[in-house]
């Protein structure tokens, strides 16, 4: 019995020279004077997902090789409040019955503007007399997340926004289920 004393003051010495070992490293690369490291950005909640990150939402219209347009998308969806799992699947369970509410349909290049503004209108009632309070319905602007000039649809769901666009010549565009902006629309004011 006279070596266990003098065996757990040996795995003592061992546990205390490692944690110096790493230890004394670490802290003098914290007081190393230099440039600090780049602040990381807020992580979203658990079972978060896209619209706190910097990439464009899952089912946006960005493809084409149109870097503008992605980079708009991706700067709107980094700026949304980000959506848990079963926040976007109850707003995607909605997009048949918006889709029906909008009768979103394709237009044929040349036939004009398209949709047109009395589209626009009946468009944003029929979303109302659906049951849907938080509609906006207009032609996209520049720091819309749809191409500019195409028709975007933003149909606010709880936390989520329901986003569709449709250009002439184009037919519908993707549906992007994102979450709301800090202010709590759908699209900028």
């Amino acid at each position: 019995m006279n070596g266990q004393p003098e065996r757990d003051r040996r795995w003592v010495a061992v546990l205390l020279v490692g944690a110096l070992a790493i230890a004394i490293p670490t802290a003098a690369a914290l007081a190393r004077p230099g440039p600090k490291p780049a602040a990381r950005p807020a992580t979203a909640p658990a079972g978060a997902s896209a619209g706190a990150s910097a990439s464009p939402p899952v089912g946006s219209s960005c493809a084409g090789g149109d870097a503008a347009g992605c980079a708009r998308l991706a700067r709107d969806a980094a700026a949304r409040i980000p959506l848990t799992a079963s926040q976007r699947d109850a707003a995607l369970a909605l997009v048949p019955e918006i889709r029906s509410a909008i009768r979103v349909s394709s237009c044929a290049a040349g036939e004009g503007s398209c949709p047109s503004d009395l589209d626009i209108d009946e468009a944003r009632q029929r979303l109302m007399a659906a049951g849907f309070t938080d509609v906006t319905v207009h032609v996209a602007r520049p720091d819309d997340p749809a191409p500019p000039g195409s028709v975007i649809y933003a149909v606010g769901v709880g936390p989520a926004c329901v986003l569709l666009d449709q250009s002439s010549g184009r037919g519908p565009g993707g549906v992007q289920v994102v979450g709301k902006r800090p202010d709590g629309n759908c699209l900028a004011p």
